[in-house]
C-alpha cells in the first residue's frame, strides 16, 4: 500500500512537472546555454532566470489561455508558479539590454498572435492553415539563438546561420508533436502529417535534419561528434514517433533533446 501511494505521489509530481512547463522551461535554457557555447560569449545568470521565467509564462498562457471561455485562465495549481513567473519577468526584463528588451517585445507580440485572435470570433494564429509549427519554431529559434547575444558585437551572417539552424531544428523537433496529435488535430490545420502522411512527414525531418546536421558539422559551431550525436538521436526520436505514440514520448523524451544538447555540449568541450 505504501509503495502503491508513494509511486503515485511520484506520478502526480511528473505529471504537474510536464503540466506546469517546468520541462519545457528547461529545454530552453538549456538551448540559451548551447547559444553561449556556440558564440563564445558567458552569459548573465539573471539572463537564464528571465528566459526560463518568460517560458513559463509564455506556455502556460497559451495552454490554459482560453479555457473555461475566461481570457488567461490558469489551473489553480499551476497559479502560484505562474504569478512567480511574471513578476520575474516584469523585474528582471529591466535588467536586459536594450536591444534584448526589443527582441523580447517583438516575441512577445509574436506570441500573442499566436494564442489569442485579434478580433473576437477570428481564430488565432495557432488555429490557422500550415502557420503553427513555422510560427512555434520561430519564436523558439530567435529566443534561444538571438535573444541572448542581442546586445553583443557579433558577426551577422554567424547569427543568421545559427538562427536558421535552431529554425529547422526546432521544426523537426516539433513533427513528434504533430504526429501525436494527428487523430486530435482539426483537419482545418492542415499539420505536416494531415497533408504528407505520418511515413512522409517523418522522412522529410530526417532530409532536413541531414541536411542542416551537415550544415552544423561545415560551419564548426560545436565539437563535430555533438552535431553528429545530437542530429542523429533526433532522427532516430521523429522515426520512431507514433500516433499512438506513450503519453510522455514526446513531451518528456523528445522535450529533454535540448537538455541532452546542452550535456554533450559541456562534456565534449571540457
Amino acid at each position: 500500500m505504501n509503495t502503491f501511494v508513494a509511486m503515485s505521489g511520484i506520478r502526480s509530481l511528473f505529471e504537474a512537472y510536464i503540466q506546469s512547463s517546468i520541462h519545457v522551461g528547461f529545454a530552453v535554457i538549456s538551448l540559451v546555454a548551447v547559444t553561449s557555447f556556440q558564440f563564445e560569449i558567458a552569459l548573465e545568470q539573471s539572463i537564464y532566470v528571465f528566459v526560463f521565467a518568460a517560458t513559463l509564462l509564455g506556455y502556460n498562457t497559451i495552454k490554459y489561455g482560453w479555457q473555461k471561455g475566461v481570457i488567461f485562465y490558469i489551473p489553480v495549481r499551476y497559479q502560484a508558479l505562474t504569478l512567480m513567473a511574471t513578476a520575474t519577468v516584469a523585474l528582471l526584463f529591466w535588467t536586459l539590454s536594450w536591444e534584448q528588451q526589443l527582441v523580447f517585445l517583438v516575441l512577445g507580440i509574436l506570441v500573442l498572435f499566436y494564442a489569442f485572435p485579434l478580433q473576437k470570433g477570428r481564430n488565432n494564429l495557432r488555429n490557422k492553415q500550415k502557420i503553427k509549427i513555422y510560427w512555434v519554431a520561430l519564436v523558439w529559434s530567435v529566443f534561444t539563438g538571438y535573444l541572448p547575444v542581442a546586445h553583443e558585437y557579433i558577426d551577422t551572417l554567424f547569427a543568421f546561420s545559427v538562427v536558421a539552424h535552431r529554425w529547422v531544428f526546432v521544426i523537426c523537433a516539433t513533427l513528434p508533436f504533430e504526429i501525436r496529435d494527428l487523430d486530435s488535430d482539426a483537419p482545418s490545420l492542415r499539420t505536416w502529417p494531415q497533408r504528407f502522411g505520418v511515413s512522409k512527414t517523418r522522412w522529410i525531418g530526417v532530409l532536413l535534419l541531414v541536411i542542416v546536421g551537415l550544415f552544423a558539422l561545415i560551419a564548426q559551431w560545436q565539437p563535430p561528434m555533438v552535431s553528429l550525436l545530437i542530429h542523429s538521436i533526433l532522427i532516430i526520436a521523429l522515426l520512431a514517433a507514433r500516433t499512438s505514440q506513450g503519453a510522455y514520448y514526446a513531451s518528456f523524451w523528445v522535450e529533454a533533446i535540448p537538455i541532452l544538447w546542452l550535456f554533450l555540449t559541456w562534456y565534449f568541450l571540457n
